[in-house]
């Protein structure tokens, strides 16, 4: 009832006009769907009529340099590759194929076998299975098919020949997680195949023949097309993905040929007809909305620019590319703060949307040297207004742009700890958009059962095997990579041996740089922001003194005498509610700001005036992550949680609802009072009643008291609080989706 309530609400409140054009739009959206599903079910859905000539290819050299700097790596990585082994959202190195045995989530396991071992004639639906069957025929080798629909952890299946309309993003089967085949879908291993290629052939050791690596991924290509028609099946649910999926095919391909690989015509010409697919079913499902947008827009945006820009030259790909620049320009400024911070209110999805826009530039850049030079004649787009000419690139690289990158560059490097790990704030699902050169922890399978609770019962490589374990946290290489297009020496410096993006961005943009934000070529860090004096906090905790003791809580921490309290940097980020402390030795960030995506909330957690705190090696307090979404709702709330976060909380209540897995309204209202040397005093009303957190910096400690002006305040979720075992009682620790920590996360 309280939906309809707010519903029926929004609409008294919107004007008629606007209330019949949604409604025509809706009518006709939902008639031309209608006919839409009708012709894929009786005609093949594989397109008749494909752009001709090559594809256009962006990459004028191979980074073999940069490539090499960890190759036992990409090594160890390829090897599972080739087997059809994957690890994706806390899976597990498993093998996926048709039939596969899956180990479960929590104890909910799903068998589709039967389903699974048909053969893929019988499992596609009728229209497409002709030209299915003809790409199936262009497979190489003893090769083993993928099971594209399956997630691979649960055990449940999706069907190839649902439409995509149709498809259940919540299937209601505990357990079972659209995320996973999207994942792998994605194909963000395929560029990694590419630079094993490239590694191959210039005869670096530990490497197989490099025509192994350029079999695979043609026949995983070619595996994907037959048993994925367009529009039908999992794959081409969620637009967001397929661009994603799309960006990362060019990629792969563009680094083989740059490395030297050459491949038949049969294959080229599959792989240019669903390019362009790719690039129709985007356009065609823009996750736009006029009232709100996210990471999911930008992804169909990058997705559409790379269709467009590797497919041959003619009116529609030109069209894709004129379309998502613009788009791009509109929508990078949107959904990045003015302070670098990104909309999203996580610092995950902040990593995620800059390496889409960082890519997406570096590529325009390409393209305006080569593929379509200006002056451009740019159509009115969905949001844009009016036709536009575009003469010269200072138009389409404005500072307003450029400094965007700049200061996302900083923020992550701001928000990063001395382990390299950013602080984890808001969702955390792993995403990203290439994943190049994956940071990561080689340990025994042995070792990491022992420390993952979502590896029990992990039995597929004996325990003395290698294991390489992803590190979704750190993001060390989204500074290398925007440090590519500008003279800033400190993000290259921050960047360390994650270097190979840069050199992508590099050779994508032609050795382009941009001015930095300010006239300075020196190396510069962000401007610090602070707020209130030194009497305006004596005097607010002075108040706060006097309040009950049941409204007062503390938590002291010990400093060691290396860390000297005017040594302790600050950096604000008001935009997006981050304030960090930092020195050598010493980490304190506080979350204290307004709720993500213009306040939906949609990936925030209850964590106001919550903070991370690490000393001399040893977290305090951590973020306990996200873990899973809509796999296990309860899951899900668990980690978003205030109890889950090292933040003030009253007794038996919780600061806002957790009904709706996508949306926190701004309940909170949070505000930093005071932020400078001295420390931070933030507040918050989530629970109705105003609620304080002060963090105060003294010669050998640094407290955080926290007040109520009602309630009683209980502890927060940590033991031990300034000992040197502290952990996080509940949940367990999830530093990407779907790990979870055994029992603490002690560092």
């Amino acid at each position: 009832m309280p939906d309809l309530k707010s519903r029926l609400l929004r609409y008294a409140a919107t004007p008629p006009g606007t209330l019949w054009r949604k409604a025509v739009r809706r009518i006709k959206t939902a008639s031309a769907q209608r006919a839409h599903r009708v012709r894929d079910q009786y005609c093949s859905s594989y397109a008749l009529d494909t752009v001709p000539g090559p594809l256009f290819l962006h990459m004028r050299s191979f980074p073999l340099q940069e490539a090499a700097a960890r190759p036992e790596i990409l090594q160890a990585l390829t090897e599972h590759y080739l087997a059809h082994r994957f690890d994706l959202l806390g899976s597990g190195w498993v093998p996926v194929h048709h039939g596969a045995e899956c180990h479960g989530v929590e104890g909910h396991r799903y068998q589709h076998v039967a389903q699974a071992t048909l053969p893929l004639r019988d499992r596609i639906n009728p229209a497409n299975r002709r030209e299915s069957s003809r790409l199936q025929d262009l497979l190489e080798g003893d090769y083993r098919p993928i099971d594209w629909q399956l997630d691979f952890k649960s055990g449940f299946r999706w069907r190839e020949d649902c439409w995509y309309k149709d498809i259940a993003i919540s299937t209601g089967c505990p357990g079972a997680d659209i995320k996973v085949p999207w994942e792998l879908a994605r194909s963000q291993h395929l560029p990694q195949l590419a630079l094993a290629y490239g590694l191959a052939r210039a005869d670096t050791p530990g490497f197989r023949d490099a025509q192994e690596y350029q079999r695979e991924f043609r026949n995983q290509i070619i595996d994907f097309l037959a048993g994925n028609p367009p529009r039908f099946g999992v794959n081409w649910a969620c637009p967001m993905d397929i661009g994603i999926r799309v960006a990362n095919w060019l990629m792969a391909y563009d680094l083989f040929v740059a490395a030297g690989a050459e491949f038949d015509n049969a294959f080229v010409a599959a792989l240019r007809r669903s390019v362009q697919e790719h690039g129709a079913h985007i356009a065609g499902n823009l996750e736009w909305n006029e009232a709100f947008r996210s990471n999911h827009y930008l992804a169909d945006l990058a997705g559409l620019l790379f269709a467009g820009a590797y497919l041959p030259s003619c009116t529609i790909s030109d069209g894709w590319i004129r379309t998502a620049a613009v788009e791009l320009q509109l929508e990078i400024p949107a959904q990045f703060n003015k302070d670098g911070s990104n909309f999203e209110g996580s610092t995950c999805y902040h990593r995620l949307s800059a390496e889409m826009a960082i890519y997406s530039v570096a590529l325009l850049s390409s393209i305006l040297r080569g593929r379509l030079p200006l002056p451009w004649q740019v159509s009115a787009t969905r949001q844009g207004g009016v036709p536009t000419r575009w003469e010269n690139d200072e138009q389409i690289f404005s500072r307003a742009l450029t400094g965007i990158l700049e200061r996302a560059a900083e923020f992550s490097m701001h928000a990063t700890k001395e382990d390299g790990r950013v602080a984890q704030i808001g969702d955390n699902d792993s995403s990203r958009f290439f994943k190049l050169q994956p940071a990561g922890t080689a340990m025994t399978v042995e070792q990491a059962r022992r420390q993952h609770e979502n590896l029990s019962g992990y039995a597929v490589l004996p325990d003395g095997d290698n294991y390489w374990l992803e590190n979704s946290l750190d993001h060390r290489h989204l500074a290398g990579a925007i440090s590519a297009l500008f003279t800033r020496r400190d993000l290259a410096d921050f960047a360390g041996p994650f270097g190979l993006d840069a050199a992508v961005i590099r050779i994508l943009a032609g050795n382009r740089r941009f001015p930095g934000y300010r006239d300075d070529a020196q190396p510069m860090k962000a401007s610090t922001v602070g707020k209130g004096t030194d009497q305006e906090f004596a005097a607010i905790e002075t108040r706060l003194q006097s309040l009950p003791g049941t409204g007062r809580q503390s938590y002291r921490f010990p400093l060691p005498a290396a860390i000297r309290r005017d040594a302790i940097e600050t950096f604000g980020y008001p935009d997006s509610g981050l304030f960090i402390f930092k020195a050598n030795g010493f980490y304190l960030a506080i979350r204290c700001g307004p709720q993500g995506q213009a306040g939906n909330g949609g990936h925030d957690h209850h964590d106001q005036l919550s903070v991370e705190l690490v000393i001399s090696g040893h977290a305090h307090a951590l973020d306990p992550g996200t873990y899973l979404y809509t796999a296990l709702p309860v899951r899900r709330n668990e980690y978003r949680a205030a109890a889950a976060h090292f933040a003030p909380r009253i007794a038996g209540m919780e600061p806002g609802s957790l009904v709706q897995l996508f949306s926190l309204p701004d309940l909170a209202r949070a505000e930093c009072l005071y932020f400078g040397p001295g420390g931070f005093i933030g507040r918050h009303q989530g629970y109705g009643m105003p609620v304080y957190r002060v963090i105060a910096f003294a010669e050998h400690h640094v407290e955080i008291r926290d007040y109520a002006e009602g309630g009683t305040l209980e502890a927060c979720c940590f033991a031990d609080v300034g000992t040197d075992k502290s952990r996080y009682q509940s949940p367990s620790f999830s530093a990407g989706y779907g790990m979870r920590s055994r029992a603490s996360a002690e560092n």
